[in-house]
């Protein structure tokens, strides 16, 4: 009988995997939240074009909207498998990058503006998550 010995992934590499899953799920809602809302000021209802409804069956049929939904759905896989061995209180400050990642996302694609008082607040939330997520 032959024994094979086993081979060990280094932790560091089960960290960046781990990191990397966190990565693709923000990138992913951040994703989803910006096709939206551009699909959404796409469609906007008015009287020429049917109305609401109209408008909410555009939006339904728009294959782009389509990968938005489903762009919100992976994360919740990749959340899984980025915790399977990251500690929660490195985890969860990672997703509270999103609250930063949309509105600046948006500001670059979109056109929308930040305004310094929103700015101001955007940096609380990267400093609060860099604290929150260093480990002591």
């Amino acid at each position: 009988m032959v024994y094979r010995r086993r081979h060990t992934i280094p932790a560091i590499w089960i960290m960046i995997t781990n990191l990397a899953y966190l990565s693709a799920a923000i990138v992913l809602v951040v994703y989803s939240n910006l096709i939206v809302k551009a699909r959404a000021t796409r469609h906007v209802p008015t009287r020429t074009n049917g109305g609401e409804v109209a408008s909410d069956l555009a939006m339904l049929m728009d294959l782009l909207v389509w990968t938005a939904i489903a762009a919100i759905g992976i994360p919740i896989i990749a959340w899984a498998l980025g915790i399977k061995q990251l500690d929660l209180d490195v985890a969860q400050p990672a997703m509270g990058f999103v609250f930063m990642t949309v509105p600046v996302a948006t500001a670059g694609f979109l056109g929308e503006p930040i305004p310094p008082l929103r700015s101001f607040r955007l940096t609380h939330i990267v400093s609060g998550v860099a604290l929150v997520a260093k480990k002591v």
